[in-house]
């Protein structure tokens, strides 16, 4: 399915109510347990999520080729 920027917000703020969501990072090594809260590492964890939300919804997009620089993902224009 291809969709434009807009109507990608649209469905995550309208049909999945992203804006009324809450989440925690957490991270487990060995027998220590920790809720991330520092954000820098938000961004690139939000990235993934995206990309799976994507994906789950069928989707199209292409990633960057660029990881350092904006867009992380490209979508299909009508």
């Amino acid at each position: 399915m291809r969709l434009t920027a807009q109507e990608v917000y649209d469905k995550l703020v309208n049909e999945d109510g992203i804006l009324q969501l809450e989440g925690q990072i957490k991270f487990y090594l060995g027998d220590v347990n920790i809720i991330v809260k520092q954000r820098d590492v938000v961004g690139n964890i939000m990235q993934e999520w995206l990309q799976g939300w994507l994906d789950k919804r069928g989707i199209e997009y292409a990633p960057s080729e660029n990881t350092q620089m904006p867009p992380d993902f490209f979508l299909k224009s009508r």
